[in-house]
């Protein structure tokens, strides 16, 4: 094992030394504070992290924030609940490269779970140790192998990066009998992987490969400090490998690579180097080489080449200062944003990318503007600066005393300025200055500069200027100046006659002018001169001798809406004319071009109402509007707009109040003060940062996992499923574009898919939806960042929303069922309704059944008694005897088939009853029965005719159930038939039919009972009987 080597280290204060560091310079970063007005929940901000997803943490005195850019999610300790955060006091934090988010409190480690949102606590107690379960967390690191170290008041420990590892007390050997049991309070890993580990009184120096672990162990020693004094609070290695180390009360050393000791850098008690106080709390290295120094009494910025200190500290008179001066923690995010946290002033952050705005305004000073309305501004190289106001008259600022000369008008002065109201300052040819006022004319500063010549409006005197009410100054070629008057059109000064010329409407012919409210004033380079006017663009082209309302038609039919009231005007280096409307935003042409391009706040201007245009140096068109400022890129047809969150101090502008010098900066007027910046300093914001959804609200209470686990089954920023039911009918959802800088100028798109097809825009990061229907949707969020940059990648997350019970797969089983079941009681009430009526049916059939067996078996007898009542009555011949006994005989066996049918009548009754079907000789079978009725047709006096002659007929049928039939027919027919009458019989053909015809000559049936003929024993009574001369069937 290597011996220990102790190093003191002796701290130099001798000035000498360090003459090649650079005075403290003044504030020239501007800080944007988050306080507790802000949801930040204290103001003693100690810790900071930032996830992947891009989520910031900020660890206080009363509880640990995720900040999103927009709202704060704040996670305390909860009594009795073991998976809250074990301490409200969050000391350290860190998000390490697996994503996981550690918490030191003043107790104990806590490991966050994003998606429960619920914590895990670790109490890193030394071995073998009996005291208190509790241990301050004074830092977490993660090195390059992706190890967690824990600094605690109680020693070090380590996660070593393994499945199921866990805390380990970390050892100074392999023999492990030589523990850092000390108060560890920073530790950094420098770039060859050795650990520099902050302990009491020393820093020590470790091997981050686990064999022999020390290295070197640097004793902190300084004449005329206290062990106090030389405690290390921070560590940090700078891109040069440099050491550098921070003290409780004795500034800032270093330890250069390969050094072998610590050398004193800054403290409060040197004068190259200062320090605003010893306490340093905070080392950071950024990776734009500066070392960040956070004390009890500022922040330091120090280049680490020239050793230049900037010290940034809390001034009330200044809006982006520090918000406070007790700084505790320094963080630089993904996007290069630097957080502070303070003791009392919660944030504050300096943005990556800056929009550096000098704002000068009225103090009510002498040291300063006349009024914060800046209405005119001329810079005049080499001298100064000329800044016309609305009441304060002017202010001159002398460039080499930076003093302040005011002209202002005096009653009692008649070399005074005109009025203090200035509407334009302008500079001639022969570089006299000219002012136009409202209310008190033109004026022409004298070479002395120290008073005015008035011009201002006679009415005795035609040759006078038009109005004093001058709006805008303009020089052509010649020499003459062109007076743009806000009541009475136009004048045209001689500067060497003194002459003028007037136009406006009550003119006639060369100077008639169509309007008489002017605005503005332009002479392009060829010549022509344009007029802004309440009542349109006015012209007039060089060679012309009358102005005339530009009304050209361009290609495609464009053309500037007559009538619009335009505001302002500009030609840029490229001859291309700006027209500044006062609601249809800019129209800009170039002379010989038939083409009008157009823009307006759909193209991306902030308001359609102009204020004032200039081109800088790089050819961007800088536009005022009374909603903003914004930069037009001519290259990529572009806008970004800058307003208050900029730095800007209002959002309204002045007309006409532009101005650059040679090198560039422009100089804008505002009703809140003077404008000033360099355009190249603005810095454009390219990050596409990621979209959160923050926050899901339930008809107005907040939905979380622990509460609502049926909603959502995590934090809403983890899951990607929400579950409503059908009466959760009004929701919103929160999200929010983790972008940082100037977040109040943050835009979002969205759509609901399966609800909506066109996206929709909003800057609030809210959307609320109501009564949606049952089903599946998809939001789609994307956004755009402050300076209008869009990620075109969105976040989505899914919303499912029950049906009610009534409209779900198993109601619908239960009203498949339920009709099913209606369908089949419907089902068997017919079945049982048919088969009520087949049994109707079938106890019809018996009933009819026995009845036409007994009407057959009467026929029979009948036909049997007939015959031998003859044969007993009367003596007959052999021959005819025989014949009447053969009739018995035949009848008797036609009694024996009915028998034997009644015997088979079970046939019947389960419906299995079917003919016999036999060929027979059907006119002979017919001829035959037809033979039986002769002798009871005679009997009767009755004639029964005979007329089938096809006797050799071949017919299949059923002889029993034929004969039946023609017995009913014929016995019918006889039976209800008077003496004298006819019955006949017949069998025709038709086509494939055989059709039999009783017929009779008898009293016959109305039409009306045919219906009723096949009833059994169907009769009419005799008073209904119906005659025909024609025969009956």
């Amino acid at each position: 094992m290597r011996k220990f080597v102790r190093f003191r280290l002796i701290l130099l204060v001798l000035g000498s030394i360090l003459t090649f560091f650079g005075k403290n310079y003044g504030q020239n970063r501007l800080f944007h504070k988050i306080t507790v007005e802000d949801g930040l929940s204290q103001s003693s901000v100690l810790s900071f992290a930032q996830d992947k997803k891009g989520f910031m943490w900020i660890g206080t005195s009363s509880g640990l924030n995720r900040y999103d850019s927009r709202s704060f999610t704040i996670l305390k300790q909860q009594a009795g609940n073991l998976k809250s955060i074990s301490g409200n006091n969050i000391t350290n934090l860190l998000s390490d490269s697996k994503d996981r988010l550690w918490a030191g409190t003043t107790n104990s480690l806590n490991l966050y779970n994003r998606l429960t949102g619920q914590f895990t606590h670790f109490s890193l107690l030394p071995d073998n140790y009996t005291g208190q379960n509790n241990n301050l967390i004074r830092c977490i690191y993660e090195d390059q192998q992706h190890q967690i170290w824990v600094g605690t008041q109680k020693g070090l420990y380590v996660l070593k990066d393994s499945p199921n590892a866990s805390f380990k007390e970390f050892k100074l050997n392999k023999k492990g009998n030589a523990s850092l049991t000390q108060d560890v309070r920073t530790i950094v890993e420098d770039f060859r992987g050795d650990l520099w580990i902050g302990t009491t009184d020393k820093i020590v120096r470790v091997s981050n490969n686990f064999s022999d672990h020390l290295i070197k162990e640097y004793e902190i020693i300084a004449p005329g400090k206290s062990a106090e004094d030389l405690i290390p609070t921070s560590l940090a290695e700078d891109e040069n490998h440099t050491i550098w180390l921070g003290t409780i009360g004795s500034g800032v050393l270093k330890c250069s690579e390969g050094g072998q000791k610590f050398e004193l850098i800054a403290n409060a008690s040197m004068a190259a180097s200062k320090l605003p106080h010893d306490y340093v709390r905070k080392i950071h290295a950024d990776q734009k080489g500066k070392i960040w120094i956070g004390t009890q009494q500022g922040l330091c910025e120090m280049n680490i080449l020239t050793g230049q200190i900037i010290t940034h500290q809390h001034d009330p008179a200044a809006k982006y200062s520090l918000s406070q001066n007790s700084i505790y923690d320094i963080f630089t995010d993904q996007s290069g944003n630097l957080w502070v946290g303070t003791y009392y002033g919660g944030v504050n952050v300096s943005y990556a990318k800056n929009t550096p705005f000098t704002v000068v305004q009225a103090t009510g000073k002498p040291e300063g503007l006349g009024s914060n309305v800046v209405s005119s501004i001329y810079n005049e190289n080499g001298k100064g600066l000329w800044i016309g106001t609305d009441a304060g008259g002017i202010s001159f600022k002398n460039n080499t005393t930076g003093s302040y000369q005011h002209y202002r008008y005096s009653v009692s002065d008649p070399n005074s300025l005109g009025s203090n109201l200035v509407k334009c300052i302008f500079k001639d040819s022969d570089d006299n200055i000219w002012v136009g006022t409202h209310g008190g004319g033109l004026n022409l500063l004298n070479q002395n500069r120290t008073g005015f010549t008035r011009f201002k409006k006679n009415n005795n005197n035609s040759a006078s200027i038009n109005s004093n009410d001058i709006m805008s100054i303009a020089e052509d070629a010649s020499g003459k100046l062109w007076l743009a008057t806000e009541n009475n059109g136009l004048s045209c000064l001689d500067k060497k006659t003194k002459n003028i010329i007037s136009y406006h409407p009550d003119s006639s012919g060369e100077r008639n002018l169509p309007s008489k409210f002017l605005r503005s004033l332009l002479i392009d380079r060829t010549g022509n001169i344009w007029v802004a006017s309440e009542i349109g663009l006015l012209y007039k082209k060089i060679g012309d001798t009358h102005f005339n309302p530009y009304t050209y038609t361009f290609k495609d039919g464009a053309r500037i809406p007559e009538g619009e009231p335009v505001r302002t005007l500009y030609e840029d280096s490229r001859k291309k004319i700006w027209i500044g409307t006062a609601t249809q935003g800019i129209y800009t042409l170039q002379p010989g071009n038939n083409n009008l391009v157009h823009h307006s706040v759909k193209s991306g201007l902030p308001s359609n109402n102009i204020k004032g245009m200039i081109e800088d140096l790089e050819g961007n068109m800088w536009i005022t509007t009374d909603n903003g400022l914004c930069k037009y890129d001519q290259q990529t047809n572009s806008f970004i707009a800058f307003n208050v969150y900029d730095g800007l101090p209002g959002n309204d502008f002045t007309s006409n109040s532009f101005f650059r010098n040679k090198e560039g900066k422009l100089y804008v007027g505002s009703l809140n003060g003077l404008i000033q910046f360099d355009p190249k300093t603005i810095e454009k914001n390219d990050e596409k940062n990621n979209i959160a959804f923050i926050s899901l609200k339930v008809g107005g209470e907040q939905i979380n996992p622990t509460t609502h686990p049926d909603i959502i089954k995590g934090n809403i920023s983890e899951v990607n499923q929400i579950n409503l039911s059908h009466d959760d009918n009004v929701f919103t959802i929160e999200f929010s574009l983790l972008n940082f800088i100037k977040p109040n100028k943050n835009q979002y798109l969205y759509k609901l898919d399966g609800f909506e097809s066109d996206w929709k825009f909003t800057n609030t990061g809210s959307v609320t939806y109501t009564n949606l229907p049952a089903g599946t949707y998809n939001l789609f969020v994307k956004a755009a960042n402050n300076d209008g940059i869009w990620n075109e990648k969105y976040s989505t997350i899914s919303i499912v929303v029950s049906p009610p019970f009534w409209d779900t797969w198993w109601a619908y089983i239960i009203y498949f069922l339920l009709i099913g079941s209606a369908i089949l009681f419907v089902i068997r009430y017919f079945w049982l309704r048919e088969k009520y009526r087949q049994q109707q049916l079938l106890q019809q059939y018996k009933i009819d059944f026995f009845t036409n067996i007994s009407h057959e078996i009467r026929t029979q007898l009948t036909l049997i008694a007939t015959p031998l009542k003859a044969i007993t009555q009367n003596e007959l011949p052999e021959g005819m005897r025989k014949a009447q006994l053969s009739n018995v005989q035949k009848h008797t066996q036609k009694l024996t088939d009915l028998v034997n049918e009644m015997l088979d009548f079970r046939k019947a009754e389960t419906g299995t009853m079917s003919l016999q079907l036999a060929p027979i000789q059907l006119g002979a079978f017919i001829s035959d029965i037809a033979e039986q009725y002769q002798s009871i047709a005679t009997e009767k006096g009755i004639q029964l005719q005979n007329n089938i002659k096809d006797l050799d007929l071949q017919v299949k049928v059923d002889s029993l159930q034929i004969s039946k039939v023609i017995n009913n027919l014929l016995s019918n027919a006889i039976k209800f038939t008077d003496q004298g009458n006819t019955v006949g019989i017949e069998l025709k053909l038709k086509e494939n039919d055989a059709i039999i015809r009783v017929w009779d000559n008898g009293i016959g049936i109305d039409p009306k009972y045919f219906s009723n003929l096949f009833n059994n024993f169907f009769q009419v009574n005799d008073c209904l009987l119906y005659t025909s001369d024609a025969a009956d069937e």
